[in-house]
């Protein structure tokens, strides 16, 4: 059985990948000088918020396998989803935004990519799924790459 669930194939979602790499570094871009303009932080927040779920959402609307899926969600999936949207993207993307205003763009900016790599663990510890040996090995070059670049300076 493979980590995610899903049985499709891997490189498919190698572009979503790169296209939400791309997006988080444009939007970092982007933030930094209107907030440190002095924009609101909780506005900019639900525009940027806002932009990224519509982005989602078009993927589900342009497949009817994931709105079967959405509909057919249990009920305890759907808070922990909804929950995890409000906790992770909005005080995320929150702090995200304001820590611009404290430091580099790109100290901020690789730091806050590190957000996928401590999901690992807790998806080992209350998924009870244990993330392969490969994903470990990405999250730990990933988090070397991340302290090269803040140390350098």
């Amino acid at each position: 059985m493979r980590f995610s669930g899903e049985s499709g194939n891997v490189t498919s979602g190698i572009p979503f990948g790169l296209a939400s790499a791309l997006s988080q570094a444009g939007s970092v871009l982007v933030a930094a000088p209107v907030m440190l303009d002095g924009a609101d932080l909780i506005s900019a927040t639900f525009v940027r918020s806002l932009a990224g779920s519509l982005s989602l959402l078009l993927t589900v609307v342009l497949s009817t396998e994931r709105k079967a899926q959405i509909r057919s969600m249990p009920m305890p999936i759907a808070r922990q989803v909804f929950s995890s949207a409000v906790i992770g993207t909005g005080l995320g993307m929150t702090l995200q935004l304001y820590a611009p205003s404290g430091g580099p763009v790109g100290v901020v900016s690789a730091l806050t990519a590190t957000t996928p790599l401590v999901i690992l663990p807790l998806i080992w510890f209350f998924g009870k799924a244990h993330p392969p040996g490969l994903a470990w090995v990405g999250a730990i070059c990933a988090v070397a790459g991340v302290a090269l670049i803040v140390n350098a300076g």
